[in-house]
């Protein structure tokens, strides 16, 4: 796949993995448009990509949209169409987590973390597919999921319900939307990330003991790969037209052993 001029759609923009994969394809000569929240670190964003990018307004967009919001997406896919035009690719990143086992989650932290992470996948992919068909030239979808929707360690399992059960839904939806998408010559790439640093440690709340989420947050930072290797990765596998790409060095032989142990959530895969 050539990047040059394409046009990339990136939410989750503002930080982390989502802002190194833009500024991944700004570097193969693509176009972005960034959405976030967090509407001011997605502004700063938007001007060092554009600093990156000689300072062209034409290469960098950024418009704020929560991705949870119908409303929001409609409004958000009329702008973009308007001021930057058809996406090439779209990349779903944005993320919402909360803390909580299936004893103490609080349910309404749940349906947040749906409707941002599985519904806003889910709305701003079908915003953009009609115009991108009719085009007719392709184009390709990437989600972000996870090791941790299929096989999570018995600790995440036990303390990140909401994130492993939008991690399943985020899987299962790239499978059938690669098939329902192949007869239009459009792609699916699902990324499972390795453990990755990013700002987003620094927001770990929820439900959960403060003794498991201040414990997780120290594991994350020792054990991390930096976003900018997960974004290398997705940028040059996406380019080659690859469905399953891993940035989780050995996950592959985790699946075999998750098979192998009948799916027991209780084996710690990692240690094996």
């Amino acid at each position: 796949m050539d990047y040059q001029d394409k046009l990339v759609l990136i939410t989750g923009a503002a930080r982390g993995i989502g802002r190194s994969v833009a500024q991944k394809f700004l570097k193969e000569g693509a176009r972005v448009v960034l959405t976030d929240i967090l509407t001011d670190q997605l502004m700063e964003t938007a001007e060092e990509l554009r600093h990156q990018a000689g300072g062209s307004s034409r290469s960098v967009y950024a418009f704020a949209c929560d991705v949870s919001l119908s409303t929001a997406v409609s409004a958000f896919t009329e702008t973009v169409m308007r001021e930057a035009g058809v996406p090439d690719i779209v990349y779903n990143n944005a993320m919402f987590n909360r803390t909580g086992g299936i004893l103490e989650l609080d349910v309404a932290n749940v349906e947040r973390e749906l409707r941002v992470n599985v519904l806003g996948y889910l709305q701003v992919s079908k915003a953009f597919l009609p115009a991108m068909i009719e085009r007719g030239r392709g184009g390709w979808i990437v989600n972000t999921v996870s090791p941790n929707g299929i096989a999570p360690p018995p600790m995440v399992a036990a303390n990140l319900l909401g994130y492993c059960v939008c991690k399943a839904a985020q899987i299962s939806l790239s499978q059938c939307m690669a098939v329902a998408l192949r007869p239009y010559n459009i792609g699916v790439t699902a990324l499972f990330p390795d453990i990755t640093l990013t700002e987003a440690i620094d927001t770990i709340s929820g439900k959960a003991s403060k003794e498991f989420e201040a414990g997780f947050a120290t594991f994350l930072r020792n054990n991390s790969r930096s976003a900018d290797e997960v974004a290398g990765e997705m940028v040059q596998k996406v380019k080659e037209r690859k469905f399953f790409v891993n940035a989780y060095p050995g996950w592959e032989a985790v699946l075999v052993e998750w098979a192998k142990h009948g799916l027991d959530p209780n084996v710690d895969y990692d240690s094996l």
